[in-house]
């Protein structure tokens, strides 16, 4: 079956991380997002590591994954290139900051 037929797989991430920050190997367990892609999204800057060392090896704190299994998606869904994935991810997250700001200035 050509790849254009097949149905897509879609998957949810919701997880519960009860550490502080997470290792490389525990990054794309909880993000569901292959080692090879994420370390592209890495080189791109979607996420930022915690400690001194390699940013490449972390740590990273837990909310990165969710980061990643989002840029992931719309990768995925919406057949973007890493690139473009890791830019509508930023936007999205940037967005989402400016509604909370304007949250507080609005009247209930």
């Amino acid at each position: 079956m050509p790849d254009a037929a097949r149905p897509r797989e879609t998957r949810a991430v919701a997880f519960e991380i009860t550490t502080k920050t997470l290792s490389f190997r525990q990054l794309c367990r909880h993000s569901g997002v292959h080692g090879r892609t994420a370390r592209r999204m890495i080189d791109l800057g979607l996420i930022e590591h915690v400690a001194e060392g390699d940013p490449r090896e972390g740590p990273w704190r837990p909310e990165a994954a969710a980061q990643l299994a989002r840029a992931d998606r719309l990768r995925r869904d919406l057949a973007l290139n890493i690139q473009g994935a890791v830019l509508a991810a930023e936007l999205l997250v940037r967005i989402e900051r400016l509604e909370r700001r304007l949250g507080r200035y609005e009247s209930p």
